[in-house]
């Protein structure tokens, strides 16, 4: 009886034995299985990280382009602003001239002195008083 009784313990061991391997190589297994899992979230933050990184340097690239692109709008805007009012002036200054020559011209016709006493073309005030005195 002993030795069946041994014979059975010595089973009951073996089979305790082979459950403990068992459980040991799936804590084995879960440990890697961890690690790799680990390692991936690591890979992919890095991943995510670098992927942040980039877009913050478009952006960032994108407000100096955009800056850069106002300035030159805005001196392109402000040169023609300026072309814009020396045209103008030019052209009252023309329309001014076209004026005084046809004042000039018609107050000649009219008879009028348009030198002054002391041989200087009239100013605008002479002419307009002659015009008015005309009128």
């Amino acid at each position: 009886k002993m030795t069946e009784a041994a014979s059975k313990e010595k089973k009951a061991l073996q089979d305790e034995m082979e459950e403990h391997k068992k459980f040991m190589k799936h804590i084995a297994t879960l440990r890697e299985e961890k690690e790799e899992a680990m390692k991936a979230l690591e890979k992919e933050k890095k991943e995510i990280l670098e992927s942040t990184q980039t877009m913050q340097a478009k952006k960032t690239a994108l407000i100096e382009s955009k800056a850069e692109l106002e300035n030159q709008y805005q001196l392109e805007i402000d040169e023609l602003e300026n072309d814009l009012a020396g045209t103008k002036m030019n052209h009252d200054q023309r329309k001014e001239q076209v004026v005084k020559k046809k004042v000039m011209s018609y107050l000649r016709q009219s008879g009028h002195d348009v030198e002054n006493r002391r041989g200087k073309k009239l100013g605008e005030k002479d002419i307009e008083a002659m015009g008015n005195a005309k009128v």
